[in-house]
């Protein structure tokens, strides 16, 4: 069985003035701050290194199956409802 899954390599953005957007029908030019009223939980950030660690969860899953003789993939409905 051939590898299906193509990972992605992500990348961080840099550079300057990432927090800036223009309003598209006046043109004016504005800063967006994060100022949420409180946080109860900090999430995970979403960052490059995250999302890679992630694919390569993936890329190791995806190489464990085909590496892998299935030869019987029937299963079972069960109604528990």
């Amino acid at each position: 069985m051939n590898n299906n899954y193509t990972p992605v390599n992500w990348k961080d953005e840099l550079g300057t003035g990432l927090t800036k957007y223009r309003d598209e029908n006046t043109q004016q030019e504005f800063d967006m701050t994060h100022i949420p009223d409180s946080i109860t939980q900090i999430g995970t950030p979403v960052n490059a290194d995250n999302l890679n660690h992630m694919e390569q969860g993936i890329v190791d899953h995806d190489n464990i199956l085909s590496n892998t003789n299935i030869t019987d993939l029937s299963y079972e409905v069960v109604d528990e409802w």
